[in-house]
């Protein structure tokens, strides 16, 4: 057996390990990641819906009110399913009330109550606008205290009308969706009897409802 020359072997390695050490390295392939788009999720609103409102306003009822105003309080409650998304149908009950003063041969206050059909129409379902209207039966009734008897026991004449109520009003959600709501709404109510006339109504209602 032949031994190699070291010298030799030395010569012919060495180009080989030149030229490995002499090549560039592999640049390194980044991989583009495409941004996720974030999808927004539909508002979606359950079969059922309850509102409890509670407003301050003005009304024609009265003569006199509060503060010689014509301000009013307003209470209403509304019960009702969802057609779909957008629109909501049920019945609204609202009482609105108007007080002056407690004092004999003075006008006491007024009020009054209606039970509506309401529709309420989202015209975009995933933004929390929202418009109501409603119509039905309504009854309205005038206070006056009279003079005290004999003993200074007070009594109070009334003044009392059934006929049509109405109301109108544009609201605002504040976090639109399924579960509890506080909502603002601008509207307007309106009544009409035979004995009272007609009385027109207005303000700001603070909502909570339920969807």
């Amino acid at each position: 057996m032949r031994c190699l020359n070291p010298m030799l072997v030395t010569a012919l390695c060495l180009p080989g390990l030149a030229t490995a050490q002499e090549a560039p390295p592999t640049p390194a392939v980044e991989e583009k990641k495409e941004p996720i788009e974030e999808k927004k999720e539909a508002i979606e609103r359950s079969a059922m819906y309850l509102g409890l409102g509670l407003g301050a306003g003005a009304s024609t009822l009265a003569e006199q009110s509060l503060g010689d105003t014509p301000f009013a309080a307003t209470l209403g409650v509304r019960l009702g399913g969802a057609i779909n998304d957008q629109l909501l149908v049920g019945g609204h009950i609202v009482l609105v009330g108007q007080f002056f003063a407690w004092e004999e041969e003075e006008n006491t206050g007024a009020m009054v109550s209606a039970i509506l059909l309401e529709t309420m129409y989202f015209p975009v379902a995933d933004l929390p606008l929202n418009i109501a209207a409603g119509a039905g039966w309504a009854s309205a009734a005038k206070l006056r205290r009279l003079t005290d008897d004999r003993d200074g026991d007070a009594s109070v004449a009334a003044s009392t009308g059934d006929g049509v109520g109405w109301m109108g009003g544009v609201g605002w959600d504040f976090a639109p969706g399924t579960g509890a709501n506080l909502g603002l709404q601008a509207r307007y109510d309106g009544s009409q009897s035979a004995d009272l006339g007609v009385s027109h109504g207005g303000g700001l209602h603070l909502w909570l409802n339920f969807y």
